[in-house]
């Protein structure tokens, strides 16, 4: 009791100490830490990136996609988290135009973060993101507004866009049932957002979760999707770059 007495006041003297000190010598006044804050207001973009915020993983993607985003090659962009990332686009759709931009863990946010680095020659975008934000516990709503910058975004650039479904976690997923309500609820405002555009939504969980929750067949871990459920996506969505 004695030695947790002492450590207490010891460290309640240090903190005094410390906080006499600032203000004697105005080590760090408090007009100071309003231009510093200041500061990152008017400079947002580099808080964005900040890795505080985001993975190595994610900041080593986005800075290879800003080295490369000036090539006229691609036309088609997959855009995406781990379940996008995961696939060799290329080779499934027979198509060297199509480009990757998934990045594993992403979320509305993260993809809100680099939309400046998709390329000048994209003419389509096939868009599927959400469940990251779900798991995260984000609310539908916050989600649905990050997904209306993000469409907003890539209509002024003229480019088409492909909603497609977020998919349903498998039933031995911790917590499925709730995680798919909520995926269930983000898909009909995605839904509607797309009839309203007048653009398309390809859902995916018809063919992956016909019961509601991502099938065994085609996953490994109640999550991610294995070679033959990429065989199945790739074929659903051909038919509109063909």
């Amino acid at each position: 009791m004695l030695k947790k007495t002492f450590l207490f006041i010891f460290i309640g003297g240090i903190f005094y100490l410390f906080g006499a000190v600032t203000v004697q010598y105005k080590l760090f006044p408090f007009s100071e830490i309003v231009k510093i804050r200041n500061y990152f207001k008017e400079n947002s973009n580099l808080i964005n990136y900040s890795p505080l915020n985001y993975s190595p993983y994610y900041l080593s993607k986005v800075s290879q996609f800003n080295e490369l985003k000036d090539s006229d090659k691609f036309s088609i962009v997959m855009i995406g988290d781990s379940i996008t990332d995961g696939a060799e686009w290329y080779e499934l759709l027979k198509n060297n135009e199509v480009q990757n931009r998934g990045i594993d863990g992403d979320t509305t946010k993260g993809i809100l973060d680099r939309l400046d680095t998709i390329n000048k020659s994209i003419k389509k975008a096939f868009l599927m993101i959400g469940i990251n934000d779900i798991l995260r516990n984000k609310r539908v709503d916050e989600i649905y507004n990050n997904y209306i910058k993000i469409l907003e975004d890539l209509e002024r650039k003229d480019i088409k866009v492909y909603i497609q479904s977020v998919l349903y976690v498998g039933k031995n997923y911790p917590n499925s049932d709730y995680f798919n309500k909520e995926a269930k609820n983000l898909n009909k405002k995605l839904e509607q957002i797309a009839k309203d555009k007048k653009i398309d939504f390809i859902d995916l969980n018809s063919i992956f979760a016909p019961n509601n929750y991502l099938e065994k067949i085609y996953t490994d871990d109640e999550l991610h999707l294995n070679g033959k459920a990429y065989i199945l996506w790739a074929n659903e969505i051909i038919k509109y770059i063909e």
